[in-house]
């Protein structure tokens, strides 16, 4: 049947309409047939070497049952599918019509670096996202319409230079017909699962979850550009070869594997951490349970996902990597090796896409300035003013270009704020709030002129107004709480600050008072009473614990002359006066009445009932008070000192 193409030559074949059709030029052959360029442009032919009538029938149940095309609404063909049929003048059917696919090379030369440099420059990571995600649609379609592609190799597949894939010799596809199954007779090294490897696949029926190990093949070439099961063997045995390592399951990361990472294999972890587990899940686990290898649609929803979310290098525009890593790997790769797999391609500065894809990146980053360097540089490029597929919307641009002249116009009324008015911060704050989403932006953490970001800017002027209203409260306090004050003490602030100058004495003061308490607690007990300020300095004694030591020193000093009671025989039932006669060390004796507290610290004697008798103070103590009273310290005034005494 070789001699069919060349007869071809002449004579004439005809479409299924009965409308003559010339064969042009033959530009390939295979082992089932050859390719043809044909009278029209957009259509190429498939002669058979040996037509048959399942051949045919084959044929026909294709053209009445086609899948729907992931990419038909862009206007390209990802699914080469039979457009008609090709048959001599007597009807035998040798053929069929199928879309040609122009500018396109076969998988193979664009995910290996060398063959991409020379059909492809500037076919970058971002690219081979794509065409993945485009070769997971073409799969998932054909897989919603009961078809196996059965043999997925990668010269199978075409790819544009845009990442449109085009799946070829589909009519090798096995699909059910009734209640037969077309096959799929044939099978490539590499690419068929474990569990088919050895068998007789013309006689095979496949499912769709064979065709998940073959995807996930072509997608770990499209990624890593090698082969999921090559690397470095440390078995002891030679070698085996790759149908081997994939029946055994030797996949490089599956546990305690004897083939491993080779020096020049792209790490694993350089993909999105999803697409690392569904990897493992088609070698590791699918080895075992081939239903746990992801499905075409999973493959589809994870590239979709990591290809949003790759960043674009700050030095090479030709280098894309996954959100997840913190330094670019093609840049540590090209340091390590001394090459570089993804140039940026000739004119990469005013390249569309990566302008696109620069703009993009700047929005994610919330780098302001970067977005208004593209807008300024690239504005009157289509990249930035259309809705084509290259470019960003319009209004996309639009509205975030007016988010970042916002975001540098609060910048500047900071640097202004700080230079001319730096001390006022209630402005400072209504700057900072008068944007939420600047917070959010590269600019609130730029130094501007005088060495200090707006957020560290408006983070001061809180501190100051926080501080402020802590020292006013504490200033307010009765006592005044000189403790709270000293651990809020900041000399450069309080000093300088003009907010703090009206209440700048009285601080000074207090830290004084603070200062005296410290030596009075650290000093001779004895020289307390000389000094002591029960005010300024009791309740921080009785939170320090310190208390119990001071009432003693009071008691010690303290003499006593002929304690009485006036009136002691009603003292249960009305109450008495307690009168006190003492005198402090060699002083003329004095007396007073005082008020009692079963604390030991001083109350207001208001809290009691008051009057005077004789010469002398006096409180009168119910029945109720004297006996919760009786044996506890009370205070009492002596020139501006305070001492205790015991009721009797």
């Amino acid at each position: 049947m070789e001699n069919l193409a060349r007869k071809n030559r002449t004579e004439k074949l005809y479409r299924s309409t009965g409308i003559p059709f010339s064969l042009l030029r033959e530009i390939a052959s295979s082992g089932e047939g050859t390719i043809w360029r044909t009278e029209d442009p957009s259509l190429l032919a498939k002669i058979y070497h040996t037509p048959s009538i399942e051949k045919a029938q084959k044929l026909k149940e294709m053209l009445q049952n086609p899948p729907l095309d992931p990419t038909e609404k862009r206007g390209h063909k990802s699914i080469v599918w039979p457009q008609d049929l090709l048959l001599t003048a007597h009807g035998e059917v040798v053929g069929f019509l199928m879309p040609r696919i122009r500018k396109a090379h076969t998988l193979n030369n664009i995910y290996n670096p060398k063959r991409r440099r020379k059909v492809a420059a500037g076919f970058n990571w971002y690219y081979l996202h794509t065409a993945a995600l485009n070769l997971a649609w073409i799969l998932n379609a054909l897989h919603e319409k009961s078809y196996v592609v059965g043999d997925l190799k990668p010269e199978n597949f075409l790819v544009t230079n845009q990442s449109l894939v085009s799946a070829i010799d589909t009519d090798s596809f096995q699909f059910p017909h009734g209640n037969d199954v077309f096959l799929c007779p044939v099978g490539s090294e590499g690419f068929t699962p474990p569990e088919l490897i050895g068998k007789d696949l013309s006689k095979c029926q496949r499912s769709e979850l064979h065709d998940r190990f073959g995807l996930a093949v072509l997608i770990h070439f499209l990624l890593f550009g090698s082969h999921p099961f090559s690397g470095v063997w440390r078995g002891k045995s030679a070698p085996p070869p790759v149908d081997q390592l994939i029946q055994e399951g030797h996949w490089p990361h599956t546990p305690k594997s004897p083939l491993s990472e080779g020096p020049l294999s792209i790490p694993l972890t350089t993909v999105s951490k999803p697409l690392q587990e569904a990897f493992r899940l088609a070698f590791d686990t699918g080895h075992k349970d081939p239903s746990q290898r992801p499905s075409a649609k999973m493959w589809g929803k994870l590239l979709e996902q990591s290809l949003t979310q790759l960043k674009l290098c700050d030095k090479n525009a030709g280098h894309f990597y996954a959100h997840h890593t913190e330094t670019c790997p093609w840049c540590l790769r090209e340091e390590k090796l001394g090459i570089d797999i993804f140039p940026p391609p000739p004119g990469a500065r005013n390249d569309p896409f990566l302008i696109k894809k620069r703009f993009e990146r700047a929005s994610l980053d919330q780098d302001d300035r970067q977005i208004l360097r593209l807008w300024n540089d690239h504005r009157r490029t289509a990249s930035l003013s259309n809705d084509s597929p290259q470019s960003l919307s319009s209004k996309l641009a639009h509205d975030r270009v007016a988010q970042a002249k916002a975001h540098h116009d609060i910048f500047e009324e900071f640097e202004k704020c700080v230079r001319y008015e730096p001390y006022n911060d209630k402005k400072v704050l209504q700057i900072w709030a008068s944007n939420p989403a600047f917070s959010t932006s590269k600019l609130a953490d730029e130094k501007g002129k005088r060495g200090k970001t707006p957020r560290q800017i408006a983070k001061q002027a809180r501190h100051h107004l926080d501080l402020l209203e802590k020292m006013t409260t504490a200033l307010a306090g009765t006592p005044i709480d000189f403790q709270a004050i000293i651990a809020l003490w900041d000399k450069d602030i309080l000093e300088k600050h003009p907010a703090f100058q009206e209440i700048l004495p009285q601080l000074h003061q207090t830290r004084e008072l603070s200062q005296q308490y410290g030596t009075l607690v650290k000093g001779n007990l004895k020289d307390i009473p000389a000094s002591w300020n029960e005010d300024a300095f009791g309740i921080q004694a009785q939170r320090d614990g310190f208390a119990p030591k001071i009432q003693k020193v009071f008691q010690n000093q303290l003499k006593l002359e002929s304690p009485f009671f006036l009136a002691p025989n009603s003292l249960l039932w009305e109450g008495a006066y307690l009168k006190i006669r003492w005198h402090w060390g060699d002083s003329p004796p004095d007396g007073c009445l005082v008020a009692a507290h079963h604390e030991c610290f001083p109350k207001k004697t208001s809290q009691f009932e008051q009057g005077t008798a004789s010469d002398v103070e006096w409180v009168q103590l119910k029945r109720s008070q004297y006996n919760a009273l009786k044996g506890a310290f009370v205070p009492f005034g002596y020139v501006k000192k305070r001492a205790f005494v015991s009721i009797w």
